[in-house]
């Protein structure tokens, strides 16, 4: 188990993953089109996305995740109705993690980019990457279909008994970007957008 320093880049945010393993942890790449829209709104293409466009993110349960400073300075923005909260540093720009719209399932997803890899090894800490999402894959591509149907319920093994565990225990209702009404700690922004094609 080790501590994931997570951080915007001026430092003024900072935040803590305590006890991160591959185990507890869910490492994937999603590559929808909001992801990469989400990136160039916040002008962090070269560092949000890789060069199939995906964005690294990693699923892990609230409570693990504990805000150390700057909550203040958090602001987020849903680029759909009732879509994801994509919270970022509003002093840097600095994406900082994903929400669902509520809380309620136990669900925080971090972006790999805002976290201190200089004391660990991502694959050390968080394992592989279980599947890329959301991509394009071409019908006539049987092979990579397979594989993509493969690695989804690999990862859907992988995590959905932890995932319903820690629903079980309430761990939705403590998530650190909600206050205790379930409100979110920044009001979200609406941005009227188009997702990238």
């Amino acid at each position: 188990m080790v501590d994931l320093d997570v951080r915007c880049d001026c430092g003024t945010v900072r935040a803590v993953i305590r006890d991160a393993t591959p185990e507890n942890t869910n490492r994937v790449v999603c590559e929808c089109g909001w992801c990469q829209r989400y990136a160039h709104l916040l002008e962090r293409v070269d560092t949000m996305l890789d060069e199939r466009g995906g964005t690294e993110v990693f699923q892990i349960r609230p409570s693990s995740l504990e805000l150390l400073a700057g909550q203040d300075r958090l602001e987020c923005m849903h680029l759909t109705s009732g879509g994801a909260r994509r919270w970022y540093a509003g002093c840097c720009r600095s994406p900082i993690a994903n929400t669902l719209a509520k809380p309620g399932p136990p669900f925080v997803g971090v972006l790999a980019c805002c976290v201190d890899w200089t004391q660990v090894a991502k694959e050390e800490a968080l394992g592989p990457v279980r599947v890329r999402v959301n991509g394009v894959v071409p019908p006539a591509d049987r092979t990579r279909l397979r594989a993509r149907r493969r690695d989804q319920f690999s990862m859907l093994g992988h995590y959905a008994p932890k995932f319903f565990g820690w629903w079980l225990r309430g761990e939705g209702k403590q998530i650190p970007f909600f206050d205790a009404a379930g409100q979110p700690i920044a009001e979200p922004e609406r941005i009227r957008t188009e997702p990238v094609r």
